[in-house]
């Protein structure tokens, strides 16, 4: 279950990260 959550908040900071990313590009 731990280990479910870490992988969620992963996915999520690398989706806002990516999203940054695209942002400082435009």
């Amino acid at each position: 279950m731990n280990k479910n959550k870490r992988a969620i908040l992963v996915v999520s900071f690398g989706t806002s990260y990516e999203q940054s990313l695209k942002d400082c590009i435009e």
